[in-house]
């Protein structure tokens, strides 16, 4: 779906989380941008093993290389607006 088509429309997003990334997984992230910025983060990310799939409910999606989740205690509830997802892809 291009951008100009879901301009202003409203649609639902499905995320299928298989497993989450490691804090190893995150420095090898850190060290490919330190090395060589953002097209070497791209490139590292690429190379990932998929950790889900993010779509538009009812297409097939990108591949997620990196899932992340930080979690803060709030009265005892996961709060999950700190899942942290990441794709070598641009999610339109």
């Amino acid at each position: 779906m291009g951008q100009l088509k879901a301009s202003g429309k409203a649609f639902h997003v499905t995320v299928n989380i298989e497993s989450y990334s490691t804090p190893e997984d995150q420095k090898v992230l850190i060290d490919a941008f330190n090395a060589g910025g953002h097209d070497l983060l791209v490139k590292t990310l690429s190379k990932m093993k998929p950790k889900g799939r993010v779509a538009i409910t009812g297409t097939l999606g990108y591949q997620i290389a990196y899932i992340r989740s930080f979690s803060t205690e709030v009265a005892g509830e996961f709060d999950w607006s700190r899942i942290v997802p990441s794709s070598s892809k641009r999610l339109t």
